[in-house]
């Protein structure tokens, strides 16, 4: 960042010759970049979210068959069934628990939509990504020239 070569190719890069411009530039860079934030933020944690649910249904699905063959039977098959797989049944209401603590209020569990999701916000997250890295670039090169300029004048 203080290498005096990439400060002059930014400067020459955007056309910018006198301090007005650098600090307009800096205001300019800075709107971008909160822009660019205000968008990847929400997104990003969107697909963490997506993430997590994604792990906690693959920890709930196998249960989910013992338990639907559970409810399919009734009388003695079902409570010889039942004494069978207690523990796949107890593992069953727990990542269920799980799972709907991850869920927003009334949410229901659709991991084919979850996955549908996921896969669109891993394509552009990165995206967004790079183009906040680049106005978080910008924006830094210019902070860096206005506090070398600072300290010039205090010195």
């Amino acid at each position: 960042m203080q290498d005096i070569d990439n400060a002059k190719n930014i400067l020459e890069h955007n056309s910018i010759t006198t301090f007005a411009q650098l600090e307009k530039f800096k205001t300019d860079k800075g709107k971008e970049f909160d822009n660019r934030e205000q968008i990847f933020i929400p997104k990003w944690k969107r697909l963490e979210q997506l993430k997590e649910l994604a792990k906690a249904y693959a920890d709930y699905e196998p249960y989910k068959a013992v338990h639907d063959m559970s409810r399919s039977l009734s009388g003695l098959k079902k409570l010889k069934y039942d004494k069978e797989h207690e523990h796949e049944l107890i593992m069953y209401e727990n990542t269920r628990a799980d799972l709907k603590t991850l869920l927003a209020e009334g949410e229901k569990i659709t991991p084919k939509a979850w996955r549908t999701e996921k896969e669109q916000l891993e394509k552009e997250v990165p995206t967004l990504r790079s183009e906040r890295a680049r106005a978080c670039h910008d924006l830094t090169f210019a902070e860096v020239i206005s506090y070398n300029r600072a300290n010039l004048e205090r010195v």
